[in-house]
């Protein structure tokens, strides 16, 4: 399979730090929450390296899902 994560877009305005990104598949239960705290810590650290204040995280997916086998845990969770 090709990686899931495909694009990463930081952008400097106004003095914050803004970073882009765009998954070609996403597992909402075992990815989203994971990778969205990495990303944002990794925009935080290149937010003290540039000395810039800390911006935007915008992510967006055309493939949100949920495995089969966390289903029912993921329900449960979300008290659907």
């Amino acid at each position: 399979h090709p990686p899931c994560l495909r694009l990463l877009q930081f952008k400097v305005r106004y003095g914050r730090l803004h970073l882009f990104c765009y998954f070609r598949s996403w597992d909402a239960w075992g990815g989203l929450p994971n990778n969205l705290a990495s990303l944002q810590l990794l925009k935080e650290w290149l937010c003290k390296q540039l000395s810039v204040e800390d911006g935007k995280l915008i992510a967006a997916s055309m493939g949100l899902h949920v495995y089969s086998g966390e289903w029912e845990l993921a329900r449960k969770v979300a008290m659907l």
